[in-house]
């Protein structure tokens, strides 16, 4: 796919021969890692369906959801029945238990009582695929922002679930799931394919919307501060300097390091 911005189904974007961040954190594992499908699990699907609600609203919310009618399948008959309901109410849709819905309609009514959150979201486009080829390693990547506010320029807002919506609590998952990276490959996407012209300005701030999964569902909005967004580019260029390498070589080792490692008891350890 050529260079540019795309309106296009998260399917479609899936799709796209082109490095995502998810695909970093993979290669961050080890190389071979990166190389492994990626099979959707309920979390996933959980996760995308609140992003359709809080982003798109109900309709779009129903169009990719329907309720688990939970049906017996342990007989032949029963089983026929069920491929049959699927047939006819749940092809291309997520099924979900009932309370697996309630759950993501009260986090987002929690979301959309945060004032911050309200305006941030209040007017904008979701869900942009943009595609864009890295200047350095020549590496095709892509990004699919959350979402782009019409009237705040410069920054990218980004939904997160998590189990600790706290300062410290979300600070550590910023460094264990390296959201930090994925705001630098973010930012430079924006920046790289938009022209100045259209967007108006440089794009230089992430901002985290929280949103705990369980009750109080607590929600809290977290500007990324410089220190995160400049390890965020550090291990966003690391990375797609390790994946060029990758490719010349055409080897993703199943190690990180191939040498022999001191391993040290960690103090917590008696």
């Amino acid at each position: 796919m050529d260079p540019g911005i795309y309106n296009i189904s998260h399917k479609d974007y899936l799709s796209i021969d082109a490095v995502s961040n998810s695909y970093l954190g993979r290669l961050n594992e080890c190389p071979a890692a990166a190389k492994i499908p990626v099979e959707t699990t309920e979390a996933m699907e959980i996760g995308t369906a609140l992003h359709a609600l809080v982003l798109e609203g109900q309709e779009k919310f129903d169009s990719l959801v329907v309720v688990d009618p939970e049906m017996p399948k342990r007989k032949d008959i029963e089983k026929e029945a069920w491929i049959a309901w699927k047939e006819e109410f749940a092809i291309g849709k997520t099924i979900l238990k009932q309370e697996k819905i309630d759950n993501i309609k009260r986090m987002s009514d929690a979301i959309w009582s945060h004032p911050a959150a309200m305006e941030l979201l209040g007017d904008g486009v979701s869900e942009q695929s943009l595609v864009w080829r890295d200047e350095e390693t020549g590496i095709l990547l892509k990004s699919r922002p959350d979402w782009l506010p019409a009237r705040i320029k410069g920054i990218i807002p980004d939904l997160k679930t998590t189990s600790d919506a706290s300062k410290q609590g979300f600070s550590r998952s910023v460094a264990d799931f390296g959201y930090d990276r994925q705001a630098a490959m973010y930012l430079t996407g924006i920046n790289t394919v938009i022209p100045f012209e259209q967007r108006g300005c440089h794009y230089d701030t992430f901002i985290f919307i929280v949103v705990e999964k369980t009750p109080p569902y607590r929600t809290e909005v977290y500007v990324l501060d410089q220190g995160y967004l400049d390890r965020g580019f550090r291990e966003f260029r690391r990375l797609l300097e390790e994946e060029q390498t990758c490719r010349r070589l055409g080897k993703w080792p199943h190690y990180k390091d191939g040498g022999v490692q001191d391993l040290i008891k960690p103090n917590y350890i008696k």
